[in-house]
């Protein structure tokens, strides 16, 4: 029997147990640091990846804060361009080809005789407004002029209908307003200075092509002065 086992013989049982206590509590001391300081450092790990994502996004942010500011101011050139062409191609248009005057001339002297206008109203709208976008339009270098679709209402009176037929007959030879442009709306029965006359309206499209440079009003008729 070695001295180390006789020695053993001579100690408490219970300092054995304590001295066995110990050695784990110690063990265990110390698997308890190592998961602490793994969970510290995942933590700090954890941390730092948060913050660098918390960055991220602020930056993202800003980026998108100042794109959303180069759209708007993109959008606001785009429009003010567009109001400026639109405005070149006003400019452009100015120089009418169809003459209001001239316009006025041809409804007068296409009057047959015993027919008389009443009222006259002269509308227009830009062509094709309601199915394209403004668009720059330009020709060797300068703005297109617009193009306009006009209609004239016309409001008189006649003695019969036939004067009215021969009246419109008379405006679809015209080289001012479009071809089958010249629509009637309606004629009725009326008295004026206890004459019956006949009262009629109709419509009339400018043709957008026309130029009144190129040609040459028709007389007026003789008409009989109305008592």
């Amino acid at each position: 029997m070695s001295r180390a086992t006789e020695m053993q013989g001579f100690l408490p049982d219970d300092y054995l147990e304590f001295r066995i206590q110990r050695r784990t509590n110690t063990l265990w001391a110390l698997v308890f640091l190592v998961v602490a300081c793994s969970i510290g450092w995942a933590y700090m790990i954890a941390q730092k990846k948060v913050q660098q994502a918390e960055e991220v996004n602020r930056r993202i942010k800003e980026e998108y804060a100042a794109q959303i500011t180069s759209i708007d101011l993109f959008k606001k050139l785009q429009a003010e361009q567009n109001r400026l062409n639109t405005k070149a191609e006003l400019v452009g248009s100015l120089g009418e080809r169809v003459n209001r005057s001239n316009i006025l001339a041809e409804l007068t002297n296409r009057l047959p005789i015993g027919v008389y206008l009443t009222d006259l109203t002269l509308e227009g709208s830009r062509a094709g407004e309601a199915s394209r976008p403004v668009e720059r339009a330009v020709v060797a270098g300068q703005p297109k002029a617009i193009m306009f679709d006009v209609n004239l209402k016309l409001s008189g009176l006649a003695y019969t209908d036939e004067q009215v037929a021969e009246y419109m007959t008379n405006l679809e030879q015209c080289p001012l307003f479009a071809k089958g442009g010249v629509v009637f709306e309606l004629t009725a029965e009326t008295v004026y200075k206890e004459i019956n006359l006949r009262m009629f309206q109709i419509s009339v499209a400018i043709d957008p092509a026309a130029d009144t440079r190129v040609i040459t009003s028709v007389k007026a008729a003789t008409k009989p002065v109305a008592k």
